[in-house]
């Protein structure tokens, strides 16, 4: 699954646009990111 397929799928499955989808799917990588390179577990 490819992060366009991630917003595809939350943008058909919520009230949130396409646009919306992509700055959620983003924000959650920012934090899973962040949150290994802190050395944290996810």
């Amino acid at each position: 699954m490819t992060k366009a397929d991630l917003i595809e799928k939350i943008s058909l499955m919520t009230a949130f646009t396409k646009k919306e989808s992509a700055e959620i799917v983003e924000r959650v990588f920012d934090v899973v990111k962040a949150t290994l390179e802190a050395g944290e577990n996810i």
